[in-house]
């Protein structure tokens, strides 16, 4: 059966499908065009079909996986801090600070869980900030402060991104702040967490899509690159999403249609 007779015996999501064929095929998208046929030959109805869906912030997977990375290790580096007796020591002897540390809410795994725990690393991490400038009950003196931009539960995955980079620069800065006078309470050491990278972005962005299973295949086109132009680069579908990679980051306003079939 010839393609041209073939598209008119199916229904209109292999029509388009049959389209996208016939556009990989003249940008030489072998691979892609390939997948297309054999789901085209099979006449497969489609899993999803999706007109068009666009991008958002909180859909990037590199900005959750890196934020989600730097808040589980600082809520490990600061509650070894804050534990540090031959760090804090007011008046010469041990102080650790067991007040504010150790922070104990879980370890994030997920963007819900990503927030709460920010809202308790931010929380502590200020009540002992404001202690290092007093030089009140932990720190032996006075150090500079070490403020945190904001010490609210961020709203949105930007927001995380944010101020998790913020907690990161302002804590290194706090734990490499010896204080003044004899008997300082910190050392001028490099800060623990100087391993772990900032929070940030990447290329691709996570669709949620409750019918989509690992392995389908996913035929796609970015319909609009929005403010900057990016094309396409992959599309892998997992349980319940596919993740899309684009030539640049999607940011929030990369426009894109699929269909997703399971051969």
């Amino acid at each position: 059966m010839t393609l041209p007779t073939l598209v008119t015996s199916l229904n209109d999501a292999n029509e388009d499908l049959a389209k996208k064929f016939q556009e990989c095929a003249i940008l030489g998208d072998w691979a892609q065009a390939y997948d297309l046929l054999t789901i085209i030959s099979k006449n497969t109805v489609p899993m999803s079909v999706v007109s068009n869906v666009t991008t958002s912030l909180e859909a990037n997977t590199a900005g959750l996986a890196t934020a989600i990375l730097l808040a589980n290790a600082l809520k490990g580096h600061m509650n070894t801090h804050a534990a540090d007796g031959s760090e804090h020591k007011k008046g010469g002897g041990a102080t650790p600070d067991t007040v504010n540390f150790p922070v104990t809410t879980a370890i994030a795994t997920d963007l819900a869980t990503l927030k709460t725990l920010c809202l308790a690393l931010f929380t502590a991490y200020a009540a002992h900030d404001v202690d290092a400038v007093g030089g009140t009950t932990y720190h032996n003196h006075a150090a500079n402060a070490h403020t945190l931009v904001s010490a609210l539960i961020p709203a949105t995955l930007a927001e995380a991104v944010a101020r998790l980079n913020d907690l990161r620069t302002k804590y290194k800065a706090h734990y490499v702040d010896a204080g003044t006078g004899a008997g300082a309470s910190h050392t001028a050491s490099t800060g623990p967490d100087e391993t772990t990278g900032a929070a940030a972005n990447g290329s691709s962005a996570t669709i949620t899509d409750a019918t989509v299973s690992t392995g389908d295949k996913v035929c796609w086109s970015v319909l609009s690159g929005g403010a900057g132009p990016k094309t396409g680069v992959s599309a892998v579908a997992g349980s319940g999403c596919i993740v899309f990679t684009m030539s640049a980051d999607p940011v929030a306003d990369t426009v894109l249609s699929y269909s997703v079939f399971r051969a």
